[in-house]
């Protein structure tokens, strides 16, 4: 609580009107009026008086408990647990596999009957061997083909029934042949005959032909103009072979492969800071490709990593890439987490010209990552062990304070964490007495923008202080996740805290004084300069009431200059001395204390109210308890009241 300014008036009855006036008789009359200046009108409670003594050992908690506190800072630890990651690498290699060629266009091929009978007329029963070329593979120099299917269609125009038709497809390049396809029942007049080959597995190249065996029972024909034996021949789908020298269209092949990434840690998601990506490419083929490399799970504004590179054929290629700024999100795979790489193949189409390949050609991939250094990390982690720095407690025993003992001391420890992920501490405290104690707590998880308080208590510390030690030296470690739980650590985490001893206020104590705030009176007193020498009679009366469990002496310090105020007072009242307040059988105090005084102002005394303004204040000194001890808890209190009475005599000359 604090004094409110007060101002004191002095009102003189007629003050002006009435000394001014014209008086008839011939002697002024007088009278003596009484005037009352307040002072000071303070209660200090026990929590005002804690502030004042300035003592930093003696403190009070939230719930207005008063204490002896011992408190040091434990030295913060940054956490770097989980936020790298091993370097890792992979090398692999993906064969070229099957390649889908240009499907040539349908072909056809005419067996004209007048190049075997000379004229039209009755035609007697005869057999027929025709032969022709069959360029079918123009776009193929040589092929094995993998797969596909070729359709096979003959239509009789020969104008004759064909009761026999055998048909025989060669491949005069590699002395293999096709097929040999059995029309059963030959075709009749106008009839077409349809069958599909299939061609895995075949080899085949540009040199085709095909020979007919064709019998007919005869029949009547007019005329041989126009008569044959169309054979047509069609691919239905894509054509695959495994090697080739060939017109190849353009085609893409996607091949990916799983990187294991070392490390115990789960993670979910880590922005990198620092990090490499090193990616090595062969084209072991015999075209031209574009080599795409894709991580997925490597992201930099929502773009996952894409590496390419044209590549001759037998050409290689190294490429680096900074991974600063990107965000990893690995995925759960059989031996631990994994990103996968995706290689996807472009192969242009060679138009016109044609390229060898084999489905043996390879592709070389090497990829190497190097540590990657983490701003945060999201995920499971731990548990990692943290050390935690040594940290110095001096433990300052105030003046008077030395032969006490802290018998209901309690060790508290505050906690900050701006860690996601849970942590246990263990510190050990050893004293200088020799004694050791060892605290274990859990701590929360936070974050460095919403830091998380634990507090942590141990009430069985009476050992560590008996006697009380002059120094204790802290040391410990976190143990920082538990390998279960999930959380986020970022580069600005940290756990700090302190460790505080806590006594309740039972003790001796030496001698101590304090200072109040200064406050002020304001005199008003319109022409009257000669205020003293009117005065009669100046008393100054004091009230002390000392709910407290000490002595007290309480002095009155009064001055028109604030800044002398307690160093050179104008005017002094005191020490005025207050017994102890009334003990009761608790050790508390059950009654206050009051001292009352009434102290005779001098002229000199008075000298003090000639000035407009009047500072106030008091100092209040505890000569201590010699030695014995006493309980103060906060509903002790000590009050300090004071006025001024003045009695002036008005109207005389």
């Amino acid at each position: 609580m604090r004094h409110r300014d007060s101002a004191l008036v002095i009102i003189l009855i007629c003050q002006l009107s009435l000394l001014s006036c014209s008086i008839e008789t011939p002697e002024a009359p007088s009278w003596d009026i009484g005037l009352t200046l307040p002072l000071v009108d303070h209660e200090y409670d026990m929590l005002e008086i804690i502030d004042r003594i300035s003592e930093e050992a003696l403190a009070y908690d939230s719930t207005g408990a008063i204490s002896f506190t011992i408190s040091e800072e434990i030295s913060p630890v940054t956490i770097d647990a989980g936020l790298s990651v091993e370097g890792f690498s992979e090398s692999f290699s993906e064969v070229l596999g099957t390649i889908e060629i240009s499907v040539p266009d349908g072909v056809s091929s005419e067996i004209l009957l007048a190049d075997y009978i000379g004229m039209g007329g009755l035609i007697p029963p005869l057999s027929l061997d025709a032969g022709k070329d069959f360029p079918l593979f123009q776009d193929i120099e040589r092929a094995v083909i993998e797969s596909g299917m070729m359709e096979i269609s003959v239509t009789n125009r020969l104008d004759l029934p064909l009761d026999t038709l055998i048909l025989d497809i060669d491949d005069d390049g590699s002395g293999f042949r096709i097929a040999s396809i059995e029309f059963t029942g030959g075709l009749d007049k106008g009839e077409t005959g349809t069958r599909m080959i299939d061609l895995s597995g075949m080899t085949v190249t540009n040199d085709l032909s095909f020979d007919a065996h064709m019998h007919t029972p005869g029949d009547s024909i007019e005329s041989l103009n126009g008569k044959s034996l169309l054979v047509e021949a069609y691919f239905p789908g894509t054509l695959s072979v495994s090697s080739a020298r060939a017109a190849v269209p353009g085609q893409t092949k996607v091949f990916s492969e799983e990187i294991n990434i070392g490390g115990d840690d789960a993670i979910v998601s880590a922005s990198i800071i620092s990090g490499e990506l090193r990616i090595g490419i062969f084209n072991g083929t015999g075209t031209v490709v574009l080599a795409n490399v894709t991580v997925p799970g490597l992201i930099l504004d929502g773009s996952p990593m894409s590496i390419s590179a044209g590549l001759s054929p037998g050409q290689s290629q190294m490429i680096t890439r900074s991974l600063a700024e990107y965000v990893l999100y690995p995925s759960a795979g059989v031996e631990g987490q994994q990103i996968t790489a995706s290689l996807t193949i472009d192969i242009p189409s060679s138009g016109e010209g044609q390229i060898d390949f084999d489905s043996t050609d390879n592709f070389l991939v090497d990829i190497n990552i190097s540590e990657l250094l983490l701003s945060s990390m999201a995920g499971v982690t731990g548990p990692e062990r943290v050390e935690i720095g040594q940290t110095d407690v001096v433990v300052d025993i105030p003046d008077g304070f030395e032969n006490f003992s802290l018998t209901g001391a309690i060790l508290e420890m505050d906690i900050v964490s701006a860690v996601g992920f849970p942590a246990t501490i263990e510190l050990l405290l050893s004293a200088d007495n020799g004694a050791e104690l060892t605290i274990f707590g859990t701590v929360r998880p936070g974050t460095p923008e919403s830091p998380v308080k634990t507090l942590i208590t141990d009430s069985n510390i009476q050992a560590l202080l008996d006697p009380i030690p002059g120094h204790i030296t802290i040391t410990g470690h976190a143990m920082v996740g538990d390998g279960i739980s999930s959380g986020t650590v970022s580069s600005g985490s940290y756990v700090s805290g302190s460790v505080s001893i806590i006594s309740p206020l039972e003790l001796a104590i030496g001698e101590t004084e304090f200072e109040s705030e200064i406050n002020h009176t304001d005199i008003e007193a319109e022409d009257l300069s000669d205020l003293t020498d009117r005065m009669k009679e100046a008393t100054l009366t004091t009230t002390i009431i000392n709910h407290l469990p000490l002595e007290v002496y309480v002095t009155i310090f009064m001055s028109s200059d604030s800044l002398t105020l307690f160093d050179d007072p104008e005017l002094t009242i005191g020490p005025i001395e207050v017994s102890i307040g009334e003990i009761g059988i608790e050790g508390l105090v059950s009654a206050a204390r009051t001292s009352e005084n009434v102290f005779h102002l001098t002229h000199d005394d008075l000298q003090i109210l000639e000035n407009e303004r009047i500072y106030i204040g008091q100092s209040i000194w505890f000569p201590g308890t010699a030695g014995e001890t006493v309980r103060m808890i906060q509903t002790d209190w000590i009050t300090v009241r004071a006025y001024m009475d003045v009695i002036l005599t008005i109207g005389e000359e």
